[in-house]
């Protein structure tokens, strides 16, 4: 996107990023001008399938007038133009989840559209889907379907297809989306731009036509990844009305920590139906990744993937056809034919079948908890493949199957994933990659996510923008955080870290203690534990730490994980910062072994593995 005319004068706006934004507006741009500017890109796309509904200008720029003349450091997103998928209300607009008989006006925005406003966000008009929020393709939908922003013969990618092509595009700042993650990651990647999709309940979900409650989430669609997770952080709160309480709200996404192991399939569970570029494409992702200092751990998730395959196109299914059964009855004709077969499927499967299916979750359940004991992520492919506008009249429930390979799994559980484009294919199409995490390590992903994203350099979607070169903020302690610092295996990278990862543990920065302990190794259980011991500073060191941010309320289960040999007392850095950390208990330095003279932790591990070597 090139800003022309007066907007490349008033403000200097470059895009429409959040940055950008921000500059343009304290240099003196009105919200007004933007919104006329939105409105001339979207003339200028010419695209009649991205949009189902576009809010008139004159409505659109009355809102924004009513913003007042000055940013509201209040609203962090004051004057942000957004797209809203079609299956989440917009107040006095009509909800058709692209399915003309089943609309209604809605009386009030739904819960994360009106949270959105009240951050000072202005929504554009409601975006096109495959119906229901059911498909991948982006294909299956009564409307014409959207042109994919950056490949003319490929599909746009579906559930959101609308909400992925207009950020593409360069015409608003995000769209917010609702269905399965897999079903936003999917046209982002296929358009070349982010993804972020939230864990379970992270997000109120009253105003949206559920497709399946127990996977459905509302994924924003962005340029960049942070201003994907500042609307995330907008979004993310509870909802009086609502039915759950979402966790505690996101934290700040600072730097990624030193030492990142990132779980990958191996070559033998990876398909890419035929689409040697795309899985050429990821394999060069992995190459970067490890480039930057990424630890690629390659893993058997076959069965992960096969049994995700089975239960999102099986028993999962009965969700979404209990959901829609009345009016399926009432009025099948209603619904497009691929449609109606998909959700009809499911009403052959029984109670049984059900109670088989939660124990398979339970198995991959369990499989993935193994593997992220180990890894701070998975990275995967964000799609199998691309889908050709010539396979349309092929089986979309079979396309379906295929472009789910990657994501089933993790829609069911209901983990956050963030999916960032890589380096465009040599066919030009974009490539991209998702990272899959925890519940509720949402800013661990996003914080690895950024280094990726800068180590991938990939242009944003059909713009003519940069990549977004993010910077790592300076991570900050936040009231309901406490720090603490990691000298042994509960660092980056060591046996013990998935303890603290999930504790909701966030990387803060490293550091040194001052120059006043000793370091031990206890061997306690299983694992040997690091251990400060204070002796002043004539017979003291100074070692390096990892300092992380816990939640105030897991410190207690936190030290509920150190044997007895061990306590959690005061330690103050180099730089004077007094904060948690593990000390010997009582006597115990006197049966543990005295590691100072390694000079860290990791350097003691190291000797170790070479003198069993």
């Amino acid at each position: 996107m090139t800003m022309k005319g007066p907007l490349a004068v008033a403000g200097g706006l470059k895009s429409l990023k959040l940055e950008d934004l921000s500059t343009a507006y304290a240099g003196g741009l009105s919200p007004e001008s933007v919104i006329s500017h939105v409105y001339a890109q979207i003339d200028q796309i010419n695209d009649p399938g991205i949009f189902i509904h576009l809010r008139d200008i004159n409505e659109v720029r009355a809102e924004a007038r009513k913003l007042g003349p000055h940013p509201d450091p209040s609203r962090p997103l004051w004057g942000v133009p957004f797209a809203v998928q079609d299956n989440l209300d917009l107040d006095a607009a009509r909800t058709t989840a692209s399915c003309p008989d089943y609309a209604y006006t809605a009386r009030r925005d739904a819960f994360v559209v009106q949270r959105l406003r009240q951050c000072g966000a202005i929504p554009i008009g409601k975006t096109n889907l495959d119906q229901f929020a059911v498909g991948l393709s982006g294909l299956r939908t009564p409307h014409p379907p959207p042109r994919n922003a950056v490949s003319a013969h490929a599909a746009p990618g579906g559930a959101a297809s609308g909400a992925a092509v207009i950020v593409s595009h360069g015409a608003v700042c995000f769209s917010i989306a609702a269905g399965a993650g897999g079903a936003a990651r999917i046209p982002a990647a296929m358009n070349g731009v982010v993804a972020l999709t939230p864990s379970r309940s992270a997000t109120s979900l009253r105003g949206v036509v559920l497709a399946r409650s127990m996977t459905d989430t509302t994924p924003i669609i962005a340029h960049a990844i942070d201003d994907a997770y500042t609307v995330l952080r907008a979004i993310a709160v509870e909802d009086p009305e609502g039915p759950v309480r979402p966790p505690v709200a996101p934290p700040a996404a600072g730097p990624a920590p030193s030492n990142v192991t990132l779980a990958a399939p191996d070559r033998a569970c990876r398909r890419f139906y035929g689409d040697n570029r795309q899985a050429a494409s990821f394999e060069a992702a992995l190459g970067l990744a490890e480039s930057i200092g990424y630890k690629i751990k390659v893993v058997d998730m076959a069965p992960i993937f096969e049994i995700g395959l089975r239960l999102a196109s099986g028993v999962w299914g009965a969700e979404r056809f209990r959901a829609l059964e009345m009016f399926l009855r009432q009025s099948p004709a209603s619904f497009l034919t691929a449609t109606r077969r998909q959700i009809s499927a499911a009403e052959r499967f029984s109670a049984a079948d059900l109670f088989g299916g939660l124990r398979q979750l339970e198995d991959i359940n369990r499989a993935v908890t193994q593997i992220l004991s180990q890894a701070d992520a998975l990275l995967l492919p964000s799609t199998p493949r691309y889908v050709e506008l010539s396979e349309a009249e092929q089986d979309p429930i079979a396309l379906d199957y295929e472009l789910s390979y990657f994501s089933n799994f993790a829609d069911l559980l209901g983990l956050p994933g963030v999916a960032t484009p890589s380096q465009p294919r040599p066919d030009g199409r974009p490539g991209s990659t998702t990272l899959i995490g925890a519940p509720g390590a949402e800013a661990r992903l996003v914080s690895i996510a950024r280094r990726l994203a800068r180590a991938f350099s990939a242009p944003i979607g059909a713009t003519s923008l940069p990549p977004c070169i993010a910077r790592d903020p300076v991570a900050k302690l936040e009231d309901a955080e406490i720090a603490i610092a990691l000298s042994g295996e509960h660092m980056s990278g060591m046996a013990l870290h998935h303890e603290v990862a999930t504790l909701g543990g966030r990387f803060l920065r490293n550091a040194l203690t001052a120059p006043s302990y000793r370091l031990y190794a206890i061997r306690a259980d299983a694992h040997e534990r690091s251990a400060l011991h204070w002796v002043g500073d004539e017979n003291g060191a100074a070692f390096p730490i990892e300092l992380w941010a816990l939640p105030r309320t897991a410190l207690g289960d936190f030290i509920a994980t150190l044997p007895a040999e061990c306590s959690v007392g005061s330690a103050r850095l180099a730089d004077g910062d007094v904060v948690r950390s593990v000390f010997c208990a009582a006597t115990a330095h006197r049966l543990a072994r005295d590691v100072t003279a390694f000079g860290d932790w990791r350097g003691y591990i190291a000797r170790r593995a070479n003198d069993l070597a």
